[in-house]
């Protein structure tokens, strides 16, 4: 009888180990990408759209760089480096939800001259042209997403237009990852950062 159980008691176990093995297949994630699919993913789906300063106080704020990915896929990335700035977009720290595109910075910033506290402004634009790389697949949706964007910009306050818009102008840059030396005294070991050039684009967050 003795034997009987301990025989019963182990097929148990083992019925278990089994599922739990199945479970572990089921529900195993798809592999990152490697540096050049990513890449090529950002430069085929994704614009940058929008760069903009969100008020935390009276004395501080952070940067935001949004990303706006157009195809049906996720891109794997969720912090990255851009202007000397880490990002991040995992929902921690400065960034209020994860994965919604819009990277936060991880450093607060004090205003200045350059960047003055407006009382009544949360969220403020500040880049004049939404830019995207040649290779750029998704134009008719950029144009849609672009109507329906409502963010007030520096231009539309000095100018007291009233108006909701954000970046009104497109611009196509070379879009490249630049894999060292674009973050002074802090130690890169993920994706890069996001680098254009030949092109002219405005950030006014000093």
């Amino acid at each position: 009888m003795k034997n009987l159980l301990k025989f019963s008691f182990a097929i148990i176990i083992i019925s278990i180990t089994l599922y739990s093995c199945s479970e572990d297949e089921t529900v195993e994630q798809e592999p990152q990408m490697t540096e050049v699919e990513s890449l090529a993913f950002f430069k085929e789906n994704i614009s940058i759209f929008d760069a903009r300063v969100r008020t935390l106080n009276e004395t501080s704020f952070v940067k935001e760089l949004y990303l706006a990915n157009f195809s049906d896929k996720s891109w794997d990335r969720n912090q990255i480096g851009f202007d000397n700035i880490v990002f991040q977009d995992n929902g921690e720290g400065n960034d209020l939800v994860a994965n919604d595109g819009i990277f936060t910075s991880v450093k607060k910033f004090n205003f200045n001259e350059k960047v003055t506290y407006r009382k009544d402004v949360k969220t403020l634009s500040v880049m004049d042209v939404i830019v995207t790389a040649p290779e750029f697949k998704y134009s008719n949706k950029l144009i849609d997403l672009k109507s329906k964007y409502e963010m007030q910009s520096i231009s539309d306050l000095d100018n007291n237009s009233g108006e909701k818009a954000g970046p009104k102008a497109e611009i196509t840059c070379d879009v490249e990852i630049c894999s060292s030396g674009c973050i002074a005294d802090w130690i890169w070991d993920g994706f890069g950062c996001i680098c254009v050039s030949d092109c002219s684009v405005t950030i006014g967050w000093g």
